[in-house]
């Protein structure tokens, strides 16, 4: 038992210190490591495969000529169909355009999955290529 009259001492203070350092240590490493565990597990939960169902696009060209005529969102009458492998309809989708691109009025402020896909919509046809990131995520129990 440690006396608390000698061990705030100065002399002994240095100690002291060191020792609930290695306590606090000793249980950070404990609980980062149950966490782990834990995260791991929910992440096989959601889909199996231990990827927590997120599926992440990076630098997705979609082609001026991608853009086909559909009437889905009057305002939007352009829908491309990007591919994106392993995306199925019970996937939720964030696309994310370049600032230009996002604040341009252009691009509807939604999209769908499909089947490796992920549809976006346009006001007008673009001219050129765009580039986007796309994230999906798998809803909980699919």
């Amino acid at each position: 038992m440690i006396r608390l009259d000698r061990a705030l001492q100065p002399a002994n203070l240095s100690n002291l210190l060191t020792l609930i350092k290695g306590y606090v240590d000793r249980q950070l490493s404990t609980l980062a490591a149950s966490l782990q565990d834990i995260f791991g597990d929910i992440d096989v939960a959601i889909d199996g495969k231990g990827n927590c169902g997120v599926l992440l696009f990076e630098n997705v060209s979609v082609p001026e000529t991608a853009w086909i005529s559909d009437s889905t969102y009057a305002s939007y009458p352009y829908k491309a169909v990007v591919s994106c492998s392993g995306v199925t309809a019970r996937h939720s989708a964030d696309v994310t355009f370049d600032l230009a691109e996002a604040t341009s009025g252009t691009y509807a402020p939604v999209c769908q999955t499909a089947a490796d896909a992920v549809f976006l919509w346009a006001a007008s046809k673009p001219a050129a290529a765009i580039t986007v990131q796309i994230e999906c995520r798998k809803a909980v129990g699919s």
